[in-house]
């Protein structure tokens, strides 16, 4: 039997529990389309694993089975003072997550960054402006980091971008130049157009892992943080 191709999987958190939401659940509040990254992880593997079957097997061609190897997750983290409550799940969900991870036997690491707040003077003191949503700074460069660390790391045979960032485009290139396998996954429904395609990349063809309703259901965390 042929030795398992180790994957490592890139996680813009935000990108794709928002994104889930935009093509799975739009008139549903944003926290139903919430994504456990040990389950998509998984997800993607299983379905890597079986488009390349057939797509090989009508070629007359053979690709090892993948074998997720880590998951690296990155996301924002909301202000203790500014939103107690958004910080405190987030905190939960980690720590169900890790535990998750370690009874699955799944590398798994969750980075987060601090959110951006705007800020205005009343009455002398700089308050944050409830009429500006807190911002994601530098989440993308650390995935962009995360990506060339992880396949110039010889570790890994495949790594795999869960985004639909388009500034990572660069980040891909670049860790293509390793010589390993480089993809991304996406989410895809069958009739929304925004959701056909893949990064435009120099010079190759990206394998983009496509999933469905389907797998969004077997990715979707359930869990009640409140």
């Amino acid at each position: 039997m042929a030795e398992k191709q180790q994957v490592a999987i890139v996680m813009d958190y935000q990108n794709v529990h928002m994104t889930a939401h935009d093509v799975f659940r739009p008139n549903f509040p944003i926290h139903e389309a919430l994504i456990d990254p040990v389950r998509f992880a998984k997800t993607v593997i299983s379905l890597k694993n079986e488009d390349a079957q057939i797509t090989f097997e009508r070629k007359g061609l053979q690709l090892p089975d993948s074998e997720l190897g880590r998951v690296e997750v990155y996301r924002g983290l909301p202000s203790p003072k500014a939103d107690p409550d958004g910080y405190r799940r987030n905190l939960k969900q980690k720590a169900a997550w890790m535990k998750e991870a370690y009874l699955c036997n799944v590398d798994l690491q969750v980075t987060y960054r601090p959110l951006k707040y705007r800020y205005s003077s009343s009455n002398g003191h700089q308050c944050i402006d409830p009429q500006f949503p807190p911002e994601e700074k530098g989440v993308d460069v650390l995935c962009a980091l995360a990506l060339t660390r992880l396949a110039r790391s010889g570790k890994y045979g495949c790594v795999v971008l869960a985004s639909r960032d388009t500034d990572l485009v660069p980040a891909l290139e670049e860790a293509h130049d390793s010589n390993i396998r480089v993809e991304a996954a996406k989410w895809y429904l069958k009739d929304n157009p925004e959701t056909r395609g893949s990064f435009k990349v120099e010079g190759w063809k990206l394998w983009t892992t496509s999933m469905g309703e389907n797998e969004f259901q077997t990715s979707r965390d359930l869990k009640q943080y409140d």
